[in-house]
């Protein structure tokens, strides 16, 4: 587990599970990396079950307006070793792939809209 500080190689978003798996609603988990991968194009890491953070570019801090997901671009992430693809601990959804390959925060922002959504038509 290496500490990286935010808004320096990428910024992230804290996703909560219930809001991710809401918007994939038909996926299994054993397809929830490969579904995220294809979905955000980029690494994704997971923690305490509770939480998932899509790396973006840094700056879309501005670009950012879903109070459900915190977009961090300050302080430090947990980040797992990169063969740290399984619980416990911190690990890898979507592997890193190639160098600065990142996701696109249109795609998670939509992610996380639709997610929102269905928790909130389940609800109601």
């Amino acid at each position: 587990m290496a500490m990286l500080p935010l808004g320096a190689l990428f910024d992230t978003i804290r996703i909560p599970a219930d809001v991710l798996y809401a918007a994939l609603v038909n996926v299994r988990p054993a397809g929830v990396g490969q579904t995220l991968a294809n979905l955000l194009g980029g690494p994704v890491i997971q923690d305490d079950e509770r939480w998932f953070y899509p790396l973006v570019r840094v700056g879309g801090a501005v670009r950012w307006h879903s109070p459900a997901a915190r977009y961090l671009s300050q302080g430090w992430l947990a980040v797992p070793r990169a063969d740290q693809l399984a619980p416990p601990g911190a690990y890898w959804v979507v592997p890193p792939r190639e160098p600065g390959r990142l996701c696109d925060l249109g795609r998670v922002g939509e992610m996380v809209s639709v997610g929102v959504s269905r928790l909130a038509g389940a609800s109601s």
